[in-house]
């Protein structure tokens, strides 16, 4: 890899990890909005379906979940017929 490629690949990895505001006054980040812009297409998603279309652990999306719900952009519920499985 060139340097000018391994420069542009850390300023963007850098650019999604940081918080941003979306106009909404509330800092997040490149993939919680596009977390919240996928949950908002395909409301009956669960968080196990979203950490496999994401390529990351449930734990991880967990945690994305849990801020955009703190922040009260959207609220879990369970799975209708399958209480172990959380939708956002």
């Amino acid at each position: 890899m060139e340097t000018s490629d391994y420069q542009f690949v850390m300023g963007y990895t850098s650019y999604i990890l940081s918080e941003h505001d979306y106009g909404q006054g509330i800092p997040l980040t490149m993939i919680e909005v596009h977390t919240l812009t996928y949950i908002e297409d395909h409301p009956d998603v669960t968080i196990t379906e979203l950490s496999q279309i994401w390529h990351k652990t449930k734990s991880a999306l967990s945690q994305v979940i849990t801020h955009l719900e703190r922040e009260g952009l959207l609220t879990k519920s369970r799975k209708e017929g399958n209480a172990r499985e959380m939708r956002p």
